[in-house]
C-alpha cells in the first residue's frame, strides 16, 4: 500500500484564520527530553534522543538520532528540584570542549555551592534547524 503525500504552503483554522507552513516547521521543536540522573539513570521520554551518556556526578550527554544542522541551535533546560540549581555550562554556551554540537549536548546541573549534583528531574528542548 503506498502512503500519500500531504503538501501545503498555509494552515487554515476555520477561527483562527492562516498559517505559513514555514512557521510551523521553523517553530517546532526538533528535539526533547526528561531524564532523571539520581537513582536510577533514565531517558523517561523523548524526540530524537536516541541515547544518554553518564559523564559524572551531575553531568549528562544527550545524544541525537538525527543531527542538528549546525551548533547554533537554542537549548532550554529546567530541573524540578528546588534544591538544585542549573548552571550555564559549556553544554549551553560554550562549544570549544565539545560540549554543544550537531550530534549531542551536554546537561550540567549542580548545587548552589557550585557541586556536581544528580537530579531526579531533568527537562531540555531544542528549537533549530536539523541536518
Amino acid at each position: 500500500m503506498a502512503l500519500g503525500k500531504i503538501k501545503a504552503d498555509t494552515l487554515e483554522h476555520s477561527t483562527a484564520g492562516s498559517l505559513d507552513t514555514k512557521f510551523v516547521v521553523n517553530g517546532s521543536a526538533k528535539a526533547w527530553a526528561t531524564h532523571t540522573q539520581s537513582g536510577s539513570y533514565t531517558l523517561h521520554d523523548s524526540l530524537n534522543v536516541s541515547s544518554l551518556t553518564d559523564d559524572g556526578t551531575g553531568k549528562t550527554f544527550y545524544n541525537w538520532s538525527s543531527n542538528l544542522n549546525n551548533a547554533f541551535y537554542s537549548a532550554t533546560a529546567g530541573m524540578g528540584e528546588f534544591a538544585v540549581t542549573f548552571r550555564n555550562t559549556p553544554a549551553l554556551g560554550v562549544t570549544s570542549n565539545g560540549g554543544k554540537t550537531t550530534a549531542l549536548i551536554k546537561w550540567e546541573s549542580q548545587t548552589t555551592g557550585n557541586g556536581g549534583v544528580d537530579s531526579a528531574d531533568n527537562n531540555l528542548t531544542v528549537h533549530g534547524d536539523l541536518a
